[in-house]
């Protein structure tokens, strides 16, 4: 018994120097900052048509549809700083903008005496969006003295939306757009970074952001 209390106090007398050897290496061997500047495909932004913030406004109270929803892709910038270890805080910003073509369906009558559907183009409507997030990212394994970093990143904020619209009719239909802000948020489950100081980045999940999202990265 007295042998076995003997050689746990000697394996806590040695891991201790060695667990604040160890935290003083990675404050000293790793880098804390970094900045990272990316591109976003399919966007959460791509799903939500610009037509729920625009009022129509004539006399016959036709219903406008959206369709060839087109978009630019998020483009996207992060900073983060680690607090240890494991966990990162940060402030991410993305700007993405869409465009779409607004139909009204005016149905005719067939020659078989069937009512169809007849969408005929009467303007378009361009969104942009700005996404403001705090975020928190969680490194869960490295190499190489963080060279190659695995992570998990999850964000949430605020996104704000300005629409422009343009009239491609002559009849009297008339737009009127708003400015909204809306809850921004990006979950990425599995984020890969590489790169000693000047690098690249790729992750995947869905948000604000984007379903993936790839480019490159500062760190210091």
């Amino acid at each position: 018994m007295r042998n076995a209390i003997l050689i746990l106090l000697l394996a806590l007398t040695i891991c201790a120097p060695a667990s604040a050897k160890k935290k003083a290496t990675w404050k000293k061997g790793y880098l804390q900052n970094d900045w990272t500047v990316g591109y976003g495909y399919k966007s959460c932004m791509m799903t939500v048509s610009g037509l729920k913030d625009v009022e129509m406004s004539d006399v016959t109270k036709m219903t406008v549809t959206a369709d060839n929803r087109e978009s630019i892709g998020s483009i996207g910038l992060n900073y983060t700083h680690r607090k240890g270890r494991l966990v990162s805080f940060g402030l991410a910003a993305a700007f993405e903008m869409t465009k779409e073509d607004c139909l009204i369906n005016k149905r005719v009558w067939s020659q078989d005496g069937v009512l169809v559907d007849n969408f005929e183009k009467v303007g378009e409507l361009s969104n942009k969006y700005i996404t403001v997030t705090p975020l928190i990212r969680f490194n869960w394994a490295e190499w190489n003295q963080g060279k190659v970093v695995l992570y998990t990143k999850l964000a949430v904020g605020v996104t704000f939306i300005g629409d422009s619209y343009t009239n491609k009719s002559t009849d009297r239909y008339e737009v009127q757009s708003k400015k909204q802000h809306y809850f921004g948020f990006q979950a990425s489950p599995l984020g890969l970074m590489i790169g000693r100081k000047a690098g690249g980045f790729i992750e995947v999940g869905y948000g604000s952001y984007g379903i993936a999202q790839a480019g490159f990265c500062y760190r210091f």
